[in-house]
């Protein structure tokens, strides 16, 4: 009893008002795999505002993915839930009788995140895209083009990533930039011809959608069976020399991972030139990208698509943990507020945006919209209050709250079985490499809503080990 007594003592910043919580919280920060870990955890009455449970709720931590929620509810604020992006289709010069446009074909993009995503069922896949691009096209009467079709990605500057993000995730599809145009989420297949002797390097066979300008250089081996997709592909922004790295099954089939295209702009130029070619459009010029707005007063404007409403990006936002979509949104939000989407802009609009509202932002030190910066870092309190303020916005809420997976779907898939929390708990989960988190809201046995925010960094335990502490942990939020 005397040991107990003295642990309670020793643990900092503790503090409870709901007595089914309390157990719970007891053992959760007492776990022996959390020794060496950096803990927050905040429980909020979501109408009252009143702490219901709280550790280390100040303590600043890496949230991973669940900073998404910040994003995307700020996103909605600002923004609105109906809020389209959209792209142009764009030329200069003249249409002769023959069909012969003397001028360039511009394509203009917006930042839509969803142009050509085979993953959102609200948006056109690339086929489709393309195919309505070229049908466009040849309505204005465009038979050929004497000069280049040119992406047009001048709406975002030239810095498509965080400054902080690593190298070894900026080459891999969740790595992908968000440029003033994207197009297939800016990722492709990588396709790798299986061999069956260990330690032997696999062929490349294949790079689908095509990418143009990007050189390879192979060192993936091959590992034994079953031990799955261990290859990182190592690359940035306009780096078009790729380096593989890291190991694949054995076999004698075809195994997949998938990359960032380095140029999104000029990906969408040379998707949409090889489609037109198809169509029997012949094009003179090299398809080109470029970021600085040029004669834009002298463009024509002959065909606009628009992307889903933003409550549906945010939907899949949060449920699949979309990171370039987050990105987007966090440079869109920039240049409404700020005029200006450079990413210490807008992470300043974000954070003074809920300090505009009352949040306390002391510690909090945004880097990205996405999470997957290592050194963006928030408290559990600051996360779970800006869920709260969400909540009593009746203009938004059920959106963002239907954003938020459950058990049953999404990030939580999985969790909360056999227990009042699997339809109970809205939540967006978060996780890296020594991180776990999980931010939403949670309906209480007696049906008050409560917003919480559980983030734990450098624990001892493989994080699969720390998601089920953490899902008895969130459990009793609902007892």
């Amino acid at each position: 009893m005397r040991f107990l007594y003295l642990l309670f003592l020793a643990l900092p910043s503790l503090a409870f008002s709901q007595t089914k919580i309390q157990p719970a919280l007891e053992a959760f920060i007492s776990d022996s795999e959390l020794r060496n870990a950096s803990v927050s955890i905040t429980v909020t009455d979501v109408e009252t505002g009143s702490s219901l449970a709280s550790y280390n709720s100040e303590r600043s931590l890496i949230p991973a993915s669940s900073l998404k929620t910040i994003t995307t509810a700020t996103a909605l604020s600002v923004l609105g839930t109906d809020y389209r992006y959209k792209t142009e289709l764009q030329y200069t010069g003249s249409i002769d009788g023959a069909g012969t446009l003397y001028g360039d074909l511009y394509i203009k993009g917006y930042g839509d995140p969803t142009l050509g995503t085979e993953w959102l069922d609200q948006a056109d896949d690339m086929p489709t895209i393309l195919a309505k691009f070229t049908a466009a096209v040849q309505a204005a009467g465009i038979k050929k083009i004497d000069g280049h079709v040119i992406g047009d990605g001048s709406f975002f500057p030239t810095s498509p990533v965080a400054s902080t993000w690593q190298w070894e995730d900026m080459g891999n599809y969740y790595g992908a930039g968000a440029f003033g145009l994207n197009l297939h989420e800016n990722w492709y297949w990588l396709d790798f011809q299986q061999n069956t002797q260990l330690d032997s390097t696999p062929k490349v066979k294949a790079i689908r959608p095509e990418v143009p300008v990007v050189f390879i250089d192979n060192l993936v081996t091959s590992a034994p069976r079953g031990t799955g997709d261990n290859a990182y592909i190592y690359g940035a922004p306009f780096r078009h020399h790729v380096t593989i790295r890291g190991t694949i099954p054995v076999g004698s089939g075809t195994f997949t991972i998938k990359g960032s295209v380095p140029d999104a702009v000029l990906f969408a130029a040379h998707q949409v030139t090889e489609r037109l070619k198809d169509a029997g459009v012949e094009i003179t010029g090299l398809p080109r990208s470029i970021f600085t707005p040029t004669n834009e007063a002298e463009r024509k404007v002959f065909y606009t698509h628009n992307s889903p409403e933003l409550r549906d990006i945010v939907w899949e936002a949060n449920h699949e943990s979309v990171n370039l979509y987050c990105e987007v949104m966090l440079k869109t939000i920039g240049l409404t507020l700020k005029n200006d989407s450079d990413y210490n802009v807008a992470v300043d609009a974000v954070k003074e945006y809920w300090e505009a509202k009352g949040l306390v932002t002391d510690g909090m030190r945004l880097r990205d919209g996405s999470g997957l910066s290592s050194r963006t870092n928030v408290t559990s309190r600051q996360m779970a209050g800006v869920l709260r303020l969400i909540a009593n916005d009746n203009t938004i809420f059920p959106v963002f709250y239907a954003s938020l997976s459950t058990g049953a779907e999404g990030t939580l898939k999985g969790m909360f079985k056999g227990t009042k929390a699997y339809t109970n708990i809205r939540a967006k989960s978060g996780s890296m490499t020594g991180v776990r988190s999980y931010t939403g809201y949670a309906t209480a046995a007696d049906g008050k809503l409560l917003s919480f925010s559980i983030i734990a960094n450098n624990f001892t335990c493989k994080s699969s080990v720390m998601r089920k502490k953490m899902e008895k942990l969130m459990v009793s939020f609902c007892q």
